[in-house]
């Protein structure tokens, strides 16, 4: 593609549409990022949603997805802490950000490969950019506002950085 003004404009316009529909996806990716250790250090049942109040809901065994794609959205993944080990809980929690981010290096070398045509490329610059994102804002330790909601939740990171601390630095 030149650097035309329309094919630029075209570009722009295709990149953040694509991000309308690769965000979300990628989003409930990252959850399942978390479900996946999850399922295999509890017992209990794993939800993995965006949005889920009311919500569509399946279930895969022990793993439920529930998805309400309207409107604004914050992916989560639930499931039982109780009997499971500080070290277990923080694998669980940094499944996510891992996989956004090897998401993310995958999808930016697959942009970066010069011998393919334009348009995969720039559907992976956006599927890279919003795994990126999703992984900073979900690694960086913070304490957040749920979208839509007042209520406020610990990132990933500083979930992580709590579990660590409790398995590693306690005297328990």
């Amino acid at each position: 593609m030149s650097l035309e003004p329309t094919n630029i404009l075209l570009s722009f316009i295709i990149f953040h549409l694509s991000l309308k529909v690769l965000a979300p996806f990628f989003s409930l990716l990252h959850e399942l990022g978390h479900a996946i250790p999850a399922l295999m250090f509890t017992k209990g049942e794993v939800m993995v949603g965006l949005t889920l109040e009311g919500g569509k809901e399946f279930r895969v065994g022990r793993l439920i997805f529930s998805c309400r794609l309207r409107g604004t959205y914050h992916g989560s993944c639930e499931f039982p802490t109780e009997g499971v080990a500080n070290r277990n809980l923080a694998l669980i929690v940094a499944g996510g950000p891992l996989f956004s981010s090897l998401l993310a290096v995958f999808s930016i070398c697959g942009m970066l490969q010069t011998a393919w045509p334009p348009l995969p490329r720039l559907l992976l610059a956006a599927a890279g950019y919003a795994n990126l994102r999703i992984f900073l804002t979900s690694a960086i330790p913070f304490v957040h506002k749920v979208p839509g909601s007042t209520e406020e939740v610990p990132s990933d990171g500083k979930r992580f950085l709590e579990y660590l601390q409790k398995c590693c630095f306690s005297k328990d």
